[in-house]
Parts: C-alpha cells; sequence; structure tokens
C-alpha cells in the first residue's frame, strides 16, 4: 500500500513537473508584465500590487506614443521623416492594444492553464506522456526562437541605432555635453536635460521598450501553446485509433470504454479549440494581422530609403524588424494550419483503420469522428479572417501595395 501511495506521489510529481515546461515561458513573461498574479491563487496584496505595475507599464506606453504624436504633428515636416517617426508610434499603439486584449482575457488565460493541467493529469501511459512532451518541445523551442528575434531588433532599433551607431560614425563631431536623445519627442513639452530628470526618463523609456517587446512575445508564446497542447490531445487520439483494433479481443464491453475515451477527449479538444483557442487569441490575432500589414509597408519603405541615401549602417536593426514583423504572421498561420490538419488527419485514422472489424454500433462512432473532424478549426483574427499560407501571402501582398502606395503620394 505505501509502495502504491509512493508511486502515486512521483507520478504527481513528475506530471506538476511537465505541466511547468508547458507553461514555464509564458508563467514568465506574465509576470514580467505583472499578469500572473490575476491568473493565479495569489494573496490581494500581490494582486494590487500587480494592478499598480500594470497601469505603470500602460501609463509608460501612452506616454512613450503620446510625446511622439505630439512631436510629428509640431516638428515634423518632410513626408519621409513623418514615415520614419509613424512606424515605431503605430508600433507601440499595436503593443499597448495587444496589451489590453491579454489583461482583458485574463479569465480565458486562468482557464487556459486549468484546462492543461486537467489533461495532463488525465495521462494515462508513458506513450501519452511522450507525444505531450514533444509538442511543449515544439512551443518552448519556437517561442525562445521568437524572444530572441523580438528583444534583439527591440535592442537594436531602440539603443544600438540611435545611440551608439551615431558615435562610431560621427566620432569627432559629437558636442560631449550634449545628452542622448532618448526617443523623439521625450523632451517635447519639458526640459528634461537635467539630472535626475533625464535619467528617470531614460529609465521608463527603457521599461516601456522591455514590457513592449515582452507583450509581442507573450501574444505569440500563448498561440502556440494552445495550438501545440490540441495537436498533442489530437495525436493521442490518433494514437488510440490505431490500437483500437489491436487491442480488440472480441470483448465488446472493453471496446466501447475504449471508444468512450476516445469520443471523450476529442469532444473536449474540439471544445477547447472552438472556444478557449478562439476567445484567447479572437483580438489579438485581429491586431497583429492588421497592424502587420501597415508595419511591413512602413518598415520596407524606410528599407528602400537607406539603400537610395547608402545609410547601410542604419538598415540592420530595420531588416531584424521586418524579419521579426513577418516571422510573427508566419507563426501564427503556420500553427494554425497545423491545427486544422491535425483534426484531419483524425478523421483520416478513423477511416483508415480495418473498422469493418469493429462490431457495426462500434463504426457508428467512427463516422461520427470523420464528419466532425471535416469542419475549419483555422485560428480566425477577430472571427473575419481565416490564418493560414494563403492568408500570410495576401498580407504580405497587402504590404507590398500599400508600399507602392506611399511611393506613389511622396
Amino acid at each position: 500500500m505505501k509502495r502504491k501511495e509512493k508511486k502515486n506521489s512521483q507520478t504527481k510529481k513528475k506530471i506538476n513537473l511537465t505541466v511547468f515546461d508547458d507553461i514555464e515561458y509564458t508563467q514568465q513573461l506574465l509576470s514580467i508584465l505583472a499578469i500572473w498574479p490575476l491568473v493565479s491563487k495569489s494573496s490581494t496584496i500581490k494582486k494590487i500590487l500587480s494592478w499598480i505595475h500594470l497601469l505603470v507599464i500602460i501609463g509608460s506606453l501612452i506616454w512613450n506614443i503620446l510625446f511622439r504624436c505630439i512631436f510629428i504633428y509640431i516638428y515634423v515636416k518632410k513626408f519621409d521623416d513623418q514615415i520614419m517617426l509613424i512606424g515605431p508610434t503605430f508600433f507601440r499603439v499595436i503593443i499597448l492594444l495587444k496589451y489590453l486584449a491579454i489583461i482583458y482575457h485574463r479569465k480565458t488565460i486562468k482557464k487556459i492553464f486549468s484546462h492543461i493541467q486537467t489533461d495532463w493529469n488525465g495521462v494515462e501511459c508513458q506513450e501519452q506522456q511522450n507525444i505531450m512532451m514533444k509538442n511543449v518541445q515544439i512551443n518552448r523551442h519556437v517561442t525562445l526562437v521568437f524572444a530572441i528575434f523580438m528583444y534583439s531588433s527591440g535592442t537594436f532599433y531602440n539603443f544600438v541605432m540611435p545611440h551608439i551607431l551615431p558615435l562610431l560614425t560621427h566620432r569627432g563631431s559629437r558636442n560631449t555635453s550634449q545628452r542622448l536623445t532618448i526617443f523623439p519627442g521625450y523632451n517635447v513639452l519639458f526640459d528634461v536635460q537635467k539630472s535626475p530628470l533625464y535619467e528617470i526618463t531614460f529609465f521608463f523609456h527603457i521599461f516601456s521598450v522591455f514590457a513592449g517587446f515582452s507583450v509581442l512575445v507573450l501574444a505569440c508564446n500563448i498561440a502556440v501553446v494552445l495550438v501545440t497542447h490540441a495537436c498533442g490531445q489530437i495525436q493521442i487520439i490518433i494514437g488510440q485509433l490505431n490500437s483500437l483494433i489491436d487491442d480488440f479481443t472480441n470483448n465488446e464491453t472493453t471496446l466501447y470504454i475504449k471508444f468512450s475515451s476516445i469520443i471523450s477527449r476529442h469532444i473536449r479538444v474540439i471544445q477547447f479549440s472552438n472556444n478557449i483557442i478562439k476567445d484567447a487569441l479572437y483580438e489579438t490575432c485581429l491586431v497583429e494581422i492588421g497592424a502587420s500589414s501597415v508595419l511591413i509597408c512602413i518598415v520596407e519603405f524606410l528599407f528602400l530609403k537607406m539603400i537610395e541615401n547608402k545609410n547601410y549602417a542604419n538598415m540592420i536593426p530595420y531588416a531584424m524588424l521586418l524579419a521579426s514583423l513577418t516571422l510573427s504572421i508566419l507563426i501564427i498561420c503556420y500553427f494554425s494550419e497545423l491545427l486544422e490538419n491535425q483534426f484531419i488527419e483524425a478523421g483520416i485514422q478513423a477511416y483508415s483503420i480495418n473498422w469493418y472489424q469493429l462490431p457495426p454500433k462500434a463504426r457508428k462512432y467512427l463516422i461520427l469522428i470523420i464528419i466532425i473532424s471535416q469542419r475549419s478549426y483555422k485560428i480566425t483574427a477577430g472571427g473575419i479572417i481565416d490564418l493560414s499560407y494563403i492568408a500570410f501571402v495576401q498580407i504580405l501582398k497587402t504590404g507590398f501595395a500599400y508600399l507602392q502606395l506611399l511611393r506613389a503620394t511622396k
């Protein structure tokens, strides 16, 4: 009895560790952005501090956007300069909208963690655990690569390009008593050249940049975690279908118990896809798709201007930013296609097994799985656009169309 209890305790620990691996990056990013205390069982004091932290992040983003807009409206007259400053400003507006969407869906995020925990607790064998762990590794690798791209491009654009490159290219021409420009428009209303106001302003700028790019990484991570978890559950269903005939020994009771497990898991993953995934990514994907078309267009325009002016040094951060934006859309479209393909694969597998060896009543359940699997389960952007490879190409084409429009209106 004690051995059995010890074994169950070890299994629970192992499951808790794997669940933590599944949501580790999500939890870290939510903690950075002060959302984790709102979705976990935290004390009232922690939740109050979290709301204060949230307001500071939102305030720093609004402050950054507002001062840039005032600067563009009052001081910038040339069209090329306006485009160069409108791009980063618009980028921060998108970050703010995504952040507000994530905060709004904090209850849905809580449901996600609860659902994932329940699914891990329902693991029946080592094979199922290996399938789920394989998908956990995929979401971790994708999140890590995307985070490296985003934080690198953010560092290059916000700090290397405006601060370090001018020092390298104009060593002797810069006045050493002149402070570095934090961002265009940071001193448009107040003179912040003196200490400690300058240092405080610089700190909040760094804070808003880091928080902003963390929002982008978190939005991508949530999408990847949701889809990979759903794919893991579908792959378990496919495995159960494959072993259905092999395990069938003319014992109809055992057969119907296995069918019950397959159908209940299938219904659960369908509800997860139709409800939780849809709710969590509804506004985020709409903002991503709508905004990325415009941002890609602006970055391409600036990229071409730098080639014309032979300003090759400043092209590096813009190239990284363009790659990051394109990668962000590609990841969402790829995982949307992957989700639908996994459901289709479940239907194909239900048809491909030797169903004629099953009792007539049992075949009806297979027909049900086949019919349900034919529905579309793609991620949608605000319920308007189904995300797919075709949508990805259309977004790029739209970006190029906007680019031609910009060049024509110049």
